[in-house]
C-alpha cells in the first residue's frame, strides 16, 4: 500500500498542489447549512472546554453529565432518530443474565415507554458510546475491556455478522491528550492532530483482539482527529494472498487542520482534512455508514455526509481466517459475496 507522500509528494511541485488545492474545492458541494451547523456543534464543545475549566477537578461528575449532554445534542441533530432514543449513564443487560459496565450514552430503538432507562436489555440497543471531556491513554483498557464486552453477545452465523458489530461502539471526545511527544512546528495543528491520532492506533494494535468486530467501530475528538474502522477479508481459497492477514481491520484517517486555510496545509497532509474541515462531519458520515450497515438508517443520509469520508485507510490489525465462524467461511466461496463492511 502506498503512503500518503509517495501519492502526492513529487519533489515539491507548488503547481501540482496548488492544482490539486482547486480541484478540492471546485468538487465541493457541501451544503452552507450544514457548514453552519457543524461550526455551532464545534463552538458547542470549545464553550464546554472553557466553561469546565475550573470545575473539572472539584465536580467530575457534573463535567462529565454536561459533556454527555452536549454529545446527546450533536448526535440527535446529526441522525434523524424518529424511531431511537438517546440515554445516558446505562447498563447493558444481557440475555444470559450477565451486564455491561456502565456506559455514557447508549442510543435504543424501538423501546416500549414503560421499559427500565437505566438497566436497558440488549436487544433494545443500537449503540453506545464512551464519553471524555479529555480522552488519555489511561482511559484505554476499560474503553478496549468494553468493547469486547459488548461484541461477545452478538449474533453469528453470516459473513455480516462477522464483520459488523450488533451495537456499534465508540468513544466520543471533546479534546485528547493522548500524547505527550513534541512536534516541530505546534502552530501547524494537523501535525498535533495526527501525533494524537497515531498515539491512539498504536495503542489499538497492540492490544490482543480475539475477533476483528472486538475492535471499536468508531472514535471522535472534537479538536483532533476522527477515524472510522474498515474491516475486510483478504482470504482466497484459491487465489491466497500470503502476504497479508486474512481478515484486516483498517481505519479512515480523518484529522482536524485547525484555523489552517487549505493553502497552508502540506501536500502530503491534504488526503487527512478535506475541504470544510470537520471531524464532527466526518463522525457523523461514520455513524451513518455504522448504522446502515445494520440496516437501521436509509443510504441518503450516508451520502448526506459523503464529502466528509477519507478513503484512504491505514492497516491497524490482521486476524487468521479461523477466527472466523466455519459457516461464514463457506460462504467466501460464493464470488458475489460482499467482504467488507
Amino acid at each position: 500500500m502506498s503512503k500518503p507522500c509517495e501519492l502526492f509528494d513529487r519533489g515539491g511541485n507548488d503547481n501540482f498542489k496548488d492544482v490539486f488545492v482547486s480541484q478540492m474545492e471546485q468538487s465541493d458541494r457541501t451544503s452552507p447549512r450544514l457548514i453552519a451547523k457543524l461550526k455551532s456543534m464545534k463552538s458547542l464543545i470549545s464553550g464546554d472546554i472553557e466553561s469546565l475549566k475550573p470545575v473539572v477537578r472539584e465536580n467530575p461528575a457534573m463535567v462529565g453529565g454536561t459533556v454527555e449532554k452536549t454529545w446527546s445534542t450533536i448526535i440527535s441533530t446529526m441522525i434523524p432518530f424518529t424511531d431511537f432514543e438517546i440515554l445516558n449513564k446505562v447498563i447493558i443487560q444481557f440475555n444470559d443474565g450477565t451486564r455491561s459496565p456502565e456506559i455514557d450514552l447508549v442510543i435504543v430503538k424501538d423501546m416500549p415507554e414503560l421499559a427500565d432507562r437505566n438497566y436497558v436489555n440488549y436487544d433494545f440497543v443500537v449503540a453506545a458510546f464512551e464519553v471524555k471531556l479529555n480522552l488519555k491513554t489511561s482511559h484505554l483498557d476499560k474503553i478496549f475491556e468494553t468493547s469486547e464486552i459488548l461484541n461477545k453477545h452478538k449474533t453469528s452465523g453470516t459473513l455480516k455478522n462477522e464483520l459488523c458489530r450488533d451495537v456499534i461502539f465508540g468513544v466520543l471526545a471533546h479534546t485528547s491528550s493522548l500524547s505527550q511527544a513534541k512536534v516541530e512546528d505546534p502552530s501547524y495543528h494537523v501535525s498535533v492532530s495526527k501525533r494524537e491520532m497515531d498515539t491512539l492506533l498504536e495503542k489499538v494494535s497492540l492490544h490482543k483482539w480475539e475477533h476483528p468486530t472486538d475492535l471499536v467501530d468508531l472514535v471522535v475528538v472534537n479538536d483532533a482527529f476522527s477515524i472510522g474502522s474498515l474491516r475486510t477479508i483478504n482470504y482466497d481459497e484459491k487465489f491466497p494472498c500470503d502476504w497479508l492477514p486474512d481478515v484486516e481491520v483498517f481505519y479512515n484517517p480523518y484529522l482536524s487542520s485547525g484555523s489552517l486555510a487549505l493553502a497552508d496545509i502540506d501536500i502530503k497532509d491534504l488526503i487527512y482534512v478535506g475541504t470544510n474541515n470537520s471531524v464532527l462531519g466526518n463522525f457523523g458520515y461514520n455513524l451513518s455508514k455504522s448504522l446502515f450497515n445494520n440496516e437501521l438508517l436509509d443510504y441518503k443520509m450516508v451520502a448526506f455526509y459523503e464529502h466528509y469520508n477519507n478513503r484512504f485507510t491505514q492497516s491497524v490489525y490482521g486476524f487468521d481466517i479461523e477466527v472466523l465462524n466455519q459457516n461464514s467461511i463457506e460462504q467466501l466461496r460464493n464470488p458475489n459475496q460482499l467482504r467488507e463492511y
